[in-house]
């Protein structure tokens, strides 16, 4: 009888033990197999299995078991992507297994919602983006115009896009074009026309208000006001084409600006252009930014309100109102 529960201890110590070393190992397996914080190149070929980029992963050191990272690959539901990689070793196996599901043969970029054709110039030139960077374009200044000379303000559909590795800026305009053709369909059309706009028409409108608010909600309002004024033949009074003014003036020859200043003189609301809604009754020739999807469905179905004015008081927050009188009590209010 002793000799049965020895051995039945034996067998209990054996699976306790076995069990505590396996999840010790199924824990280190994970982690990450050094400190070192220098990054190392790593390439995955097109058509390399998972169990052979596991293989040569444990080879060159970055991780500690090939078997572990096959299952948390599998556990996750990741899809690895061939390309050059710059890896350091102090990564665990999720987190390294994760940056291998962007291939570097592909570029990532995102364009923010509200930037001139400019400011998405300086973008790709700071990031060095484009083969012609290296080739061709040996300064900002050539690259601002040549996108300007390709695509009108307005249609560079602000998005993040993972790019081919060397696309050229006119493969990257027509990738932006045929998002922006994508996002903009014959729905939104039709009720850019109920609206009385063509499309032209509502994507300076969508830009204008996509620099003047910034919810959606407010965005719906604020277009709903412009479109109202537009329509009764009241100047706009929007300070977001001051601004734009203001930048032409001041920021096309520089290579580092501020293209949207905040500071608006009064010498500044009288600036001589086409673009100075606060001279002008008509709407811009050509939009004044880049507008995001969020703008362009606000002009397409506006929020009906009895308000003809709108200010962004300092503390963020919009303020609206039915009559002159108001709007300047809410100038005095939030603004001073």
């Amino acid at each position: 009888m002793k000799k049965k529960i020895f051995v039945i201890g034996i067998v209990l110590f054996i699976l306790i033990a076995g069990i505590g070393v396996s999840f010790y190992l199924f824990n280190f397996y994970q982690t990450a197999p050094s400190t070192e914080i220098i990054t190392y190149p790593f390439t995955i070929n097109e058509g390399e299995t998972v169990s052979t980029i596991a293989k040569n992963l444990q080879s060159e050191g970055f991780i500690r078991n090939e078997l572990m990272f096959r299952y948390i690959v599998r556990k996750e539901g990741l899809v690895l992507q061939a390309g050059e990689y710059q890896l350091a070793k102090n990564l665990d196996v999720k987190n390294l297994a994760s940056r291998l599901t962007l291939g570097t043969f592909d570029t990532k970029i995102t364009i923010i919602e509200g930037w001139r054709r400019e400011e998405i110039a300086d973008y790709l030139f700071s990031n060095n983006v484009l083969p012609e960077i290296t080739a061709n374009e040996t300064d900002i200044f050539s690259l601002r115009l040549n996108i300007i000379n390709k695509i009108k303000e307005g249609y560079f559909f602000p998005d993040t896009y993972v790019l081919p590795k060397n696309t050229n800026l006119s493969q990257l305009i027509q990738i932006v074009k045929d998002s922006f053709n994508s996002k903009v369909e014959s729905e939104m059309i039709s009720q850019f026309q109920t609206q009385g706009l063509t499309v032209d028409e509502a994507v300076i409108l969508a830009s204008i208000v996509e620099r003047e608010a910034r919810t959606a909600e407010s965005r719906k309002v604020v277009a709903g006001i412009l479109l109202k004024r537009w329509q009764n033949d009241w100047p706009l009074e929007a300070d977001a084409t001051v601004q734009y003014v203001i930048a032409d003036r001041d920021c096309i020859n520089k290579s580092d600006c501020t293209w949207w200043t905040k500071e608006i003189t009064e010498d500044d609301l009288n600036l001589n252009s086409l673009f100075n809604t606060r001279k002008n009754l008509e709407l811009p020739p050509e939009a004044i930014c880049n507008p995001s999807l969020s703008s362009l469905q606000a002009v397409a179905d506006p929020t009906e309100t009895d308000y003809w004015f709108y200010l962004t008081g300092n503390d963020g927050k919009m303020y609206y109102a039915e009559t002159l009188e108001e709007h300047n009590e809410n100038i005095s209010k939030f603004l001073n």
